[in-house]
């Protein structure tokens, strides 16, 4: 049995020795791990010729729709576009799902498009002001929830395509 001054010098001892031990630094946390995107979400994400290659699709399209309405009344004819991935592109929101490994699902559906950071696939704008400017009407066609339409129209808008008599 220790007498109380044996304790006493114990604990003191014992607390000099803890304020004189190294405390072992963690080692640095590993970095994330580096996700590999899928193909098709890495070509849009990083591959300039993506956009080179959208671009010149519309091109053709502009110049199909140019032979077309030259036959055509003003305001007789209207080309019907996708929204999603044709006009708006959604790449972040993959990118996304890729690297946390969450699949698509109606709710995270739902508050990207309340975030309305799509952006546009290049040529998109400029066809859609060319159709209108020579007498077409534009039809978007999505599966986008009558929830998501207001958030939807107002990004389109952010991105200078305007609801108007003429989409």
């Amino acid at each position: 049995m220790f007498r109380p001054s044996q304790l006493i010098a114990s604990l003191s001892a014992l607390a000099l020795l803890a304020g004189c031990a190294s405390v072992e630094t963690p080692p640095p946390a590993a970095p994330a791990a580096v996700v590999e995107l899928s193909p098709g979400v890495a070509w849009v994400a990083n591959d300039p010729t993506w956009g080179e290659e959208a671009e010149v699709v519309f091109a053709e399209a502009t110049a199909y729709v140019d032979d077309v309405a030259a036959s055509r009344p003003a305001k007789s004819w209207a080309v019907a576009l996708d929204l999603d991935e044709t006009v708006m592109n959604n790449v972040a929101y993959q990118i996304e799902r890729e690297t946390t490994g969450t699949p698509f699902t109606r709710e995270n559906w739902h508050a990207w498009t309340q975030s309305k950071e799509a952006t546009l696939v290049p040529g998109a704008k400029d066809f859609v002001q060319h159709v209108t400017a020579i007498g077409g009407f534009v039809a978007f066609v999505t599966n986008r929830g009558d929830e998501d339409q207001l958030a939807t129209e107002e990004n389109l808008a952010a991105l200078g395509l305007l609801r108007n008599r003429d989409f």
